[in-house]
């Protein structure tokens, strides 16, 4: 029982308060909170549910220190029972992106050229996640995949992706007992921009549904810690010509460049400054991004060990984007607990975050968009209809009515009881789901073996806010693309955004 957060609508490109009209800023981080050891220490897990409430009621309570509003997670057990989780984020003032797809075989759009990239299986799964969160009304949107463009091409498989966007935006415009109809979005690695927003916002016929609600951008932008505005960098101006017309709402669904030219705080090498939280915030970028996620809440430490990294996680290394990490080292969720430890950057976000408004740049009855107009389908991608669909055979799992708000909310209630710490916390029926198997998760980080062995012992940040500024000459890296850091991430960038399958 707690503080309700009035589901989003979009228009244009914007996502509004559906009972106050004002336009809504996405201040997020991405979440997933692998533990430093142990049999939960793999890719791909849910974490979501009452198995793990006494470890994401800790995080929950750091998340309303960090001041965010959303955040994304990728992994999720529709035989799990998620009430808890949702209903303590919306206490928390959080709404939530769900992802769709799931690492098993037949749970997730595969490299092979379409249409076997997309099979049946996966339709069932993406409705009886859609079946599952429908009911939340904190549920931001979903996910139908992430970066399935690092490693293929997009007239390989962007058919599938569009066809399975086509085949769950049906699914929720026909049932009619579900609440609301959530938007379906895609998030992308930031390659070959230009042909992914141009592909996945044509019409490829008059009909046609098989575009993004919205879309989602992975970026690793402007890695220069001297740069004190946007045009500054090289690499934002870019981006925002890149959007400033587009016609569908954009998230950064990944964001935050790191580097070891940031500076040192606290004896945290590389701790960034965060400051692109703010300038997407403001101004221009406003208008044509919606939403920021920062990568990502905690070290996971089999990232940061294989990159040179090791516990306490203070030396650099380019497996480690965590603004916080766990303690002790060796803990596992089970028999040694973990317990969240700010990074100096965690107060460097927060503030950042917290220097622009979170609503109230547009009002929907007076909001105009720049656009509403479809791109041109670029050339030489065989178009969906010219494919014969396993899918279009499986009728799948039907809707039921979810009409029952889960969280016991209604309007005027008291914020919930999740407090913001001070210091470390202390430690209708629906279809039957078979869930699938073989899970095979590819990995985060660059190939190879992890780190064996005990990783160095240190002391850990008391997570205090650090006091020291930053140096002015902390570097002058630039990366217009993203290179520098989505090529350190090449391998590794597609596991976090995959669903669970049961081990």
């Amino acid at each position: 029982m707690g503080n309700r957060l009035p589901p989003l609508e979009f228009l244009g490109n914007q996502f509004f308060n559906s009972e106050t009209g004002e336009s809504v800023r996405l201040k997020g981080v991405a979440y997933y909170p692998r533990p430093n050891a142990g049999t939960l220490n793999v890719n791909g897990l849910d974490f979501f549910h009452e198995d793990y409430r006494e470890l994401w009621e800790r995080d929950i309570a750091w998340m309303k220190k960090l001041g965010i509003n959303a955040v994304r997670i990728y992994a999720v057990d529709t035989s799990k029972d998620h009430d808890g989780f949702m209903c303590a984020m919306q206490e928390a003032g959080i709404y939530v992106l769900v992802g769709l797809s799931a690492t098993c075989d037949g749970c997730s759009i595969t490299m092979d050229p379409a249409p076997d990239c997309y099979s049946s299986s996966l339709k069932v799964r993406g409705m009886q996640v859609i079946n599952h969160f429908s009911k939340y009304e904190n549920v931001l949107g979903f996910d139908a995949t992430n970066e399935v463009h690092l490693n293929s091409n997009v007239s390989d498989t962007g058919p599938c992706q569009r066809k399975f966007l086509s085949d769950m935006k049906t699914f929720i415009s026909d049932c009619d007992a579900m609440p609301r109809k959530i938007p379906v979005g895609l998030s992308f690695a930031d390659r070959d921009r230009t042909l992914i927003i141009d592909y996945y916002n044509c019409e490829e016929q008059r009909g046609d549904t098989g575009f993004p609600d919205w879309i989602g951008l992975n970026i690793y932008l402007d890695c220069n810690p001297d740069h004190l505005s946007a045009n500054e960098s090289k690499a934002f101006p870019v981006l925002l010509s890149d959007f400033e017309n587009y016609s569908l709402p954009v998230l950064l669904t990944e964001f935050g460049c790191n580097g070891p030219q940031f500076p040192t705080i606290d004896g945290f090498e590389g701790q960034r400054n965060w400051r692109a939280a703010k300038w997407l915030h403001e101004g221009m970028y406003q208008e044509a991004f919606v939403g920021t996620f920062a990568f990502e809440f905690s070290t996971e430490a089999i990232w940061a060990n294989r990159t040179g990294g090791y516990y306490p996680f203070q030396v650099y290394s380019d497996g480690d984007h965590g603004i916080g990490y766990y303690q002790p080292e060796l803990c596992d969720h089970i028999d040694v607990p973990c317990e969240y430890v700010m990074k100096p950057q965690f107060d460097l976000l927060k503030e950042q975050y917290a220097a622009t408004p979170n609503s109230g740049a547009f009002q929907r009855a007076t909001f105009i968009p720049k656009s509403t107009a479809r791109t041109v389908c670029p050339p030489g991608i065989e178009p969906v209809s010219n494919f014969v669909w396993p899918s279009d055979d499986e009728a799948g799992p039907y809707c039921w009515d979810q009409s029952v708000d889960p969280c016991g909310t209604k309007p005027g209630d008291d914020n919930g009881s999740v407090e913001a710490p001070t210091g470390t916390p202390s430690s209708g029926s629906p279809p039957t789901e078979t869930s699938p198997t073989d899970p095979s998760p590819t990995g985060r980080p660059p190939s190879g073996s992890p780190t064996t062995g005990t990783s160095p012992s240190g002391n850990p940040s008391s997570g205090t806010t650090p006091s020291s500024t930053l140096p002015s000459d902390g570097g002058s890296a630039d990366s217009s693309d993203g290179s520098r850091a989505m090529l350190a991430y090449a391998s590794l960038a597609i596991t976090m955004g995959l669903i669970q399958c049961s081990l």
